[in-house]
């Protein structure tokens, strides 16, 4: 019987070179820098004025009798002030893991796309806790199972009994009874947007004009009168590093924002927040910048940090409104 050599004689197994199993979430499922007005500032922290809204919106002209002095009055102005925070995280590559390393395993290729990852979720999770929020805005209603009672919607992953258009258009004049404005600007999270794009009331609209088996977000924001709708896609965990891996959850909760921004900062035009970017030295605020150093004394290796410097901040608590748990799941 001839000799037959077994697998592990005539092939060592070795890493792919053309395929690898990585976890990067595309930039576009992180919605925190594209939500709110960005504020450029070359100071950590100052102040902004702010006028009180309730003085432009009165009816206070009066009539005035011949050769007589008008009436008049004034408004009145305050300010708040902003302070920027660094957040960072860093990675070490040791010299010798990285002459060691076979491709395609690229340490600082990967070094620096986790710590860019750790980075936006942060930042991610940065926006949810200071704008997606309960008890943060003037107007706040809760999703409940049907039937709904006061500052209650039933919730919209129940196709029968929901009515996402009418919500949103009590949203609107709410947010526009306390602020004066009606917000332009709707943002969710992909857990409700789940059932927001199949809702049966929303295609409705455009079932008799062209086959429409999901809705596009635009299309959701038309419906639902609003300039834009913003979706977040963005996942992480609360495992610590060295722990089992755990189920991974959405970053931005179950709730639906509705806000008015102007499309930029403004001096004339109100915005329920900005988002005040540090850009002094060589920061951007937001964006996230990447550095490279070498370690310090004989530690023979290379770090690898991500930071950026930002206050997300709530400018009137008047111009936007929530639904807390819009969807059971």
């Amino acid at each position: 019987m001839p000799f037959l050599p077994t697998r592990a004689m005539i092939h060592r197994d070795q890493f792919l070179t053309n395929v690898a199993q990585a976890a990067m979430q595309d930039e576009a499922n992180f919605i925190a820098p594209a939500a709110f007005p960005l504020v450029d500032s070359d100071k950590l922290s100052n102040q902004v004025v702010t006028y009180d809204t309730s003085d432009f919106f009165r009816d206070d002209a009066r009539p005035r009798a011949p050769l007589t002095e008008s009436q008049g009055g004034g408004f009145r102005m305050c300010h708040v002030s902003y302070d920027c925070t660094e957040w960072a995280w860093h990675h070490d590559i040791a010299d010798e893991f990285r002459s060691h390393a076979d491709a395609p395993v690229d340490l600082d290729r990967d070094g620096t796309n986790y710590v860019t990852q750790i980075m936006r979720i942060r930042r991610e999770r940065l926006f949810g806790l200071n704008f997606m929020a309960a008890g943060v805005w003037s107007t706040q209603a809760t999703g409940v199972a049907a039937p709904a009672g006061v500052n209650q919607v039933v919730q919209w992953d129940d196709y029968v009994n929901s009515t996402p258009i009418a919500d949103c258009e009590d949203l609107k004049e709410a947010v526009r009874s306390w602020g004066g404005f009606k917000p332009n600007v709707a943002i969710c999270d992909q857990k409700v947007w789940r059932w927001l794009k199949h809702h049966p009331q929303l295609i409705a609209r455009y079932v008799n004009t062209q086959a429409v088996p999901a809705l596009t977000e635009a299309q959701v924001a038309e419906v639902l009168g609003f300039e834009k709708l913003i979706v977040g896609h963005a996942a992480y965990t609360q495992t610590r590093e060295g722990n089992p891996p755990d189920r991974f959850k959405s970053i931005l909760p179950r709730h639906f924002l509705a806000v008015y921004v102007p499309p930029a900062p403004s001096i004339t035009q109100p915005s329920a927040g900005y988002i005040f970017n540090f850009t002094g030295g060589n920061r951007r605020g937001t964006n996230i910048i990447i550095e490279r150093f070498r370690l310090a004394n004989d530690a023979k290796g290379d770090r690898i940090t991500g930071s950026f410097y930002v206050d997300m901040m709530v400018m009137s608590a008047n111009l936007g409104g929530i639904i807390l748990n819009v969807t059971s799941r």
